[in-house]
């Protein structure tokens, strides 16, 4: 894929991005009409944040023959049938858990930076850190979490809130400076850094080594590169087709949807008839694949799917699946997944399916569900089947 950029001018001076692409000065329209029937189609990217909103290139793009991804920081994934927003903040948060996913032994993680990617890089570990039904991650975060807090109503139904526990993840935030916390510094298993101000974060790094005890790593986000420095959120690791666009993951989200369809006795829409937050919640049990493939295997190296890697923990689900011990780990698992999804949008249990007042009668424990409610878990699953077939 060739990016190209429409800088603009500002008092005589062009702006140029600060992300890899071709240098133009032509619009959107004029580059259509030159490429009509030549080729692929054209993609349009729009990099300047809330770009569909304030800028007027955006103008009339829903009228051409082209797919349009708008950079936003908030917003629904879809406007108009040919423009998508994509999230920079949550790019770099699924880019940063896919490349170094949660380990077993990693008991106590700091996340110090509350702002876009803090939250973002919290949000993608509330939905996809799930590698065990007894698992006890404690996450201290500094940072300003009232608003974050008064937003996800209901956490406290799957997190401990405030408290660290022994038998279920834990939230701790912080109102405090991370600077008067040594000894959880110091007992950390990973601690990652990320203000919204990259020089902050900088400097936070450098006083953590050069004052305090370490035992665990440190990440920091940082979009330049720098020897001795585990570092993440890149342009060049954030901006890419399948980051923005989700080409494989969309891929896998719509095939979880269509064996789930096929597994249960009820009427279900089909991708194109869900809704955005329904396609989301599909889009997360995708995301959660890397984990089932590391828990199949037993192997926390694994941080890219290929296709033998997919085979052999589709082989490795089908022999142990039989076992109805293991059978049931799995489907446990799962719904915990799916359970911290719906409770981080704020969805609790009701008596019947209600989606506008967001209740569902499976937002319990899992002792608690039917024998059909169970088996709804195996599609996440099995999907890994399919995938391995069609790569």
């Amino acid at each position: 894929m060739r990016l190209l950029s429409t800088a603009k001018k500002k008092d005589d001076q062009i702006e140029f991005p600060d992300f890899p692409c071709q240098f133009i000065s032509v619009s959107p329209a004029r580059i259509v009409a030159r490429k009509k029937g030549l080729g692929t189609n054209c993609k349009i990217f729009l990099m300047k944040e809330n770009d569909i909103g304030i800028n007027s290139r955006a103008v009339d793009l829903h009228e051409l023959p082209v797919e349009v991804y708008a950079r936003t920081t908030n917003g629904q994934d879809r406007l108009s049938g040919n423009i998508r927003f994509f999230h920079s903040y949550d790019c770099c948060a699924r880019q940063y858990w896919r490349s170094k996913p949660l380990c077993r032994h990693e008991n106590t993680i700091i996340i110090i930076g509350f702002g876009n990617y803090g939250r973002c890089i919290l949000e993608r570990a509330i939905l996809t850190n799930i590698i065990s039904v007894d698992q006890h991650v404690t996450y201290h975060i500094f940072g300003d979490a009232a608003a974050f807090l008064a937003m996800h109503r209901h956490l406290h139904e799957v997190f401990s809130l405030g408290q660290i526990s022994k038998t279920t993840d834990s939230l701790i935030f912080h109102d405090e400076s991370w600077e008067a916390h040594p000894l959880i510094l110091s007992q950390a298993a990973r601690i990652i850094i990320c203000p919204d101000d990259e020089p902050e974060g900088w400097s936070i790094f450098w006083q953590l080594n050069r004052y305090y005890k370490i035992s665990g790593h440190i990440d920091l986000h940082s979009n330049r590169r720098a020897p001795g420095v585990s570092y993440f959120g890149t342009n060049e690791e954030i901006y890419t087709p399948n980051q923005i666009m989700r080409t494989a993951l969309n891929k896998a989200a719509v095939t979880i949807n269509e064996i789930f369809r096929s597994s249960v006795s009820y009427p279900t829409l089909s991708w194109d008839d869900l809704d955005d937050f329904h396609r989301e919640s599909k889009i997360a049990a995708a995301d959660h694949l890397l984990m089932k493939v590391r828990i199949l295997l037993n192997d926390e190296t694994i941080t890219e799917l290929t296709p033998a890697i997919m085979k052999n923990a589709y082989q490795k689900y089908c022999e142990t699946k039989e076992d109805e011990s293991i059978r049931d780990m799995y489907r446990r698992l799962d719904h915990l997944r799916w359970l911290r999804f719906y409770t981080f949008y704020n969805w609790s249990y009701g008596p019947f399916r209600h989606d506008a007042q967001r209740q569902h009668p499976m937002l319990c424990p899992y002792v608690q569900l039917n024998p059909e409610q169970r088996r709804e878990r195996d599609a996440a699953w099995e999907i890994l089947g399919r995938i391995s077939q069609s790569l």
